[in-house]
């Protein structure tokens, strides 16, 4: 239902969503989906709760070009091969 999903910000907000499990969640089973997935710079301790690293489709930077980029590719099928991620 969702192309991507991106944590947007200050520290502030980011610290809300980190007492919210199933928004760690929502974002972990996107991950396991392969989909684009971003946030602003101050939105980094919020991606530590979850199992998103650095990689093929992951925009941390709020750079929201590569971000748009990403989510025109749709997926990013390396991903896939990640299980330990629960979703």
């Amino acid at each position: 239902m969702f192309d991507a999903v991106y944590i947007p910000g200050n520290a502030q907000h980011a610290e809300a969503l980190l007492s919210e499990p199933d928004a760690i969640h929502f974002v972990n089973e996107q991950y396991r989906h392969c989909k684009a997935i971003g946030g602003s710079p101050k939105a980094e301790k919020f991606f530590e709760a979850t199992y998103v690293r650095k990689g093929p489709g992951i925009t941390m930077n709020g750079d929201s070009q590569n971000f748009i980029s990403n989510i025109a590719q749709h997926r990013f099928w390396e991903r896939e091969m990640e299980r330990k991620v629960p979703a």
